[in-house]
C-alpha cells in the first residue's frame, strides 16, 4: 500500500493538473495562471513581501499590497495551483488526492462506526464573512477607480482594441499594466456602453498576439464600411529604435535589439488611416525613450533616455501619450494603477463616459502632471497628438456612439 501512495504522490507532484494517480484517476488542477514560472510567489514582490517606493526624499522600501507582505501569489495562496473552480489547490508538495479507492488490508478489524453529529439550527450557525471580491488576475474590485459605472449605454457602432504587456520574458515587468488594462475593458464595456463582443483584450501579448489584434479590427472596419469608431489602449513597454529614434511598442517576447519583432507607431498609425473609420482614439500608457515604468532603462546597457521621434497619427486619430520626450511613465502605486491610466479611468468615472476629448485632455495633463511631481518626484508631461487638417476640432468628440 505504502509503495502504491508513494508512486501516486510522486505522478502528482511531477504531472500537476494532468498527472494520473497511482490507481488511474485525474487529478483537477491547473497551474495558477497569476504567478505561473513565479511558483506561487507573488509577481510584485516576487516573493520578498516589500517594494520600492519613489517619493521626493528619496527611495524607500514598503510592504507589498498586493500580498501583504506575505510574498506570495494571492489567487493561488502560495501553491501554484487552481482546482477546476479556480479556488487555489493544494501545494505541490502536498497533492490533492481525489476519488482514490480503498484497499483491503488483511486480518484488518471493521471501523467502529461514528456517532451521527447533531445538526446545529441555521440561526445559531456563525457566518463566514463575505469574501473579498479579486479577479483572478490580481486587481481589487472593491477600489473606489475600479468601480466603472454601470450608465446603461449603448455603443453599437463603437469597438475597442486592449493591450496590456505586464509579464515579459527576457526584459523587466512593466507593473500594475495587467489591472489598467483589466479596468479599462470594464470602462468600455460598462460606462461607454460597448458590447463585451466588440472589445478585443490581450495580456502579455505577443508580437503574434498584437497582430492578430489589429487584423481583427481592421476586419471589423472593412466589414462595417468604416463606419465604427475605434479607441486603441495600450499599457506596456516602448522603445526607440537605436539608430532611426522611431518609436515602437514591445511586445512580451521581445527585448529590443530586434525592431523587426516590434510594432512600429508610425506603421500603426498608417494601418489605422488605412481603415479609413468615422474616428479613432489611441491612448498610449507607455513612454518610448528605452525608459521602463518608474524609471530605470529596459536594456540596461544604453544608460541614458533617448528623445524619440514623434509619431504623427493622420487624419480622424487622435493620440493621448502619458509621456512627452525622453520621460518615463510612471505608476500610482497607491492606487495600483499607470498614474496617466488612474486618472483617465477618474475622469470617465466622474462624468461617467459623458465627456469631451478635449475636457478628458485638459483633465489628464493637469493631474499627471502635478501629481507625478508629489507622489513619484519627478516629470511626468502627458501629450496629445493629431493631423494638423483636424486642428482643434476633436475637441469636441465624444469616445463613442
Amino acid at each position: 500500500m505504502k509503495l502504491y501512495r508513494l508512486l501516486y504522490l510522486v505522478a502528482v507532484a511531477l504531472y500537476g493538473a494532468t498527472a494520473t494517480g497511482a490507481f488511474g484517476q485525474q487529478v483537477p488542477r491547473q497551474t495558477c495562471p497569476d504567478c505561473n514560472d513565479m511558483r506561487g510567489r507573488c509577481t510584485v514582490c516576487y516573493g520578498s513581501g516589500r517594494v520600492t517606493k519613489v517619493s521626493m526624499g528619496g527611495t524607500e522600501y514598503v510592504t507589498c499590497e498586493t500580498c501583504h507582505g506575505q510574498g506570495t501569489c494571492q489567487t493561488c495562496g502560495g501553491s501554484g495551483w487552481l482546482d477546476h473552480n479556480n479556488k487555489p489547490s493544494t501545494p505541490v508538495a502536498q497533492p490533492v488526492i481525489t476519488a482514490q479507492p480503498e484497499i483491503p488490508v488483511a486480518n484488518a478489524k471493521p471501523a467502529e462506526p461514528q456517532p451521527k453529529p447533531k445538526d446545529t439550527p441555521k440561526s445559531e450557525q456563525p457566518s463566514s464573512p463575505k469574501p473579498k471580491e479579486v479577479a483572478t488576475n490580481g486587481i481589487d474590485w472593491n477600489q473606489s477607480i475600479n468601480q466603472a459605472p454601470k450608465t446603461g449605454k449603448h455603443a453599437d457602432n463603437t469597438f475597442a482594441l486592449i493591450i496590456a504587456n505586464e509579464h515579459y520574458e527576457v526584459v523587466a515587468p512593466v507593473a500594475m499594466a495587467r489591472n489598467d488594462g483589466e479596468a479599462f475593458k470594464a470602462y468600455c464595456q460598462n460606462t461607454l456602453g460597448l458590447d463585451e463582443k466588440h472589445i478585443k483584450y490581450y495580456t502579455d501579448a505577443t508580437y503574434g498576439k498584437m497582430s492578430r489584434g489589429f487584423k481583427e479590427i481592421r476586419e471589423i472596419a472593412r466589414a462595417y464600411d468604416g463606419d465604427i469608431n475605434l479607441i486603441v489602449y495600450y499599457a506596456g513597454h516602448g522603445i526607440p529604435d537605436n539608430a532611426t529614434k522611431d518609436a515602437f511598442i514591445l511586445p512580451v517576447d521581445a527585448d529590443g535589439s530586434d525592431m523587426d519583432v516590434c510594432i512600429s507607431l508610425n506603421k500603426m498609425y498608417k494601418d489605422i488611416a488605412d481603415m479609413n473609420v468615422k474616428q479613432s482614439v489611441v491612448f498610449m500608457d507607455a513612454c518610448f525613450s528605452g525608459a521602463q515604468r518608474g524609471g530605470n532603462m529596459i536594456v540596461a546597457a544604453r544608460g541614458v533616455a533617448i528623445k524619440p521621434k514623434e509619431a504623427k497619427p493622420a487624419t480622424k486619430t487622435i493620440v493621448f501619450s502619458a509621456t512627452s520626450d525622453e520621460e518615463a511613465a510612471y505608476p500610482y502605486e497607491e492606487q495600483r494603477h499607470g498614474l496617466f491610466t488612474y486618472f483617465l479611468l477618474k475622469k470617465l468615472q466622474e462624468t461617467q463616459g459623458d465627456v469631451s476629448l478635449g475636457e478628458l485632455a485638459d483633465f489628464i495633463s493637469t493631474n499627471v502632471r502635478r501629481n507625478s511631481i508629489v507622489v513619484n518626484g519627478k516629470k511626468q508631461t502627458p501629450t496629445v497628438s493629431v493631423s494638423e487638417a483636424m486642428g482643434d476640432a476633436w475637441k469636441g468628440f465624444r469616445l463613442a456612439r
